[in-house]
């Protein structure tokens, strides 16, 4: 719903030409890949409530720690793509970690018990 209406949402905050287009380059990198984000969601939460919490905070750390910081600054700054190179990694982290995520609520092991209950003998 917002990405028709990207420049004209960005400039009720401001009239900066600059601004408006570096709102529209990040809009358009970044609108089309919040389904993978979600679907990261999901599985964080997915393994959250069932107790399984290094997966997915092991894939959480990776998306921001490896891919947007890590990723994001040699695309800015040493292949000198500037800020389009930051947005496409933050989408980039994006993608993978919806992907990595429901592929883990798939086939993982999500659904084992952490805690076994006790013998009743």
């Amino acid at each position: 719903m917002i990405y028709p209406i990207r420049r004209d949402m960005a400039g009720a905050f401001s009239d900066d030409p600059n601004i408006l287009n570096e709102t529209v380059i990040f809009l358009q990198t970044l609108l089309p890949t919040l389904p993978f984000f979600g679907l990261f969601m999901v599985a964080m939460s997915t393994g959250r409530g069932s107790g399984h919490t290094l997966f997915p905070t092991t894939v959480g750390i990776t998306r921001l720690w490896g891919i947007r910081l890590i990723l994001g600054y040699f695309l800015a700054f040493t292949f000198g793509m500037g800020s389009l190179g930051a947005w496409l990694a933050i989408s980039l982290s994006n993608v993978v970690g919806g992907i990595v995520s429901i592929v883990w609520v798939v086939y993982g092991n999500w659904a084992e018990s952490v805690i076994e209950k006790e013998s009743t003998l």
